[in-house]
């Protein structure tokens, strides 16, 4: 299954209604609601080759006692490979109106 259809289907779902409270917008899941998920998105394709994913509360945070920031970045068609340190995912009209996929994290390889 492809990451944006599961967020999709969960978006339609209804889980912004009142466990997404602080999102920025109602098409994104965050900390709080990814660790319900995380079985399913390990079984997403843009997650199949992680070697972990750790579902982070806080945006800054340590990895190996260095200091890291979850930064947003759109996904696109390249493997993510490594332990994926993530805070949120969100799906965020571009220019043209078309529905493009982001994830806010940080990648260790």
């Amino acid at each position: 299954m492809k990451l944006k259809e599961l967020l999709n289907n969960l978006f339609v779902s209804g889980i912004n209604d009142q466990d997404n409270q602080n999102a920025i917008c109602k098409n994104a899941i965050l900390a709080s609601n990814l660790s319900t998920y995380k079985d399913e998105l390990l079984k997403c394709d843009e997650f199949k080759d992680l070697d972990g994913l750790i579902i982070i509360d806080n945006a800054a945070f340590l990895i190996d006692e260095i200091p890291h920031i979850a930064k947003l970045n759109k996904l696109g068609n390249e493997e993510i490979k490594g332990t994926l340190y993530l805070y949120g995912l969100y799906i965020l009209p571009d220019l043209n109106g078309e529905q493009d996929l982001y994830i806010k994290g940080c990648l260790k390889q």
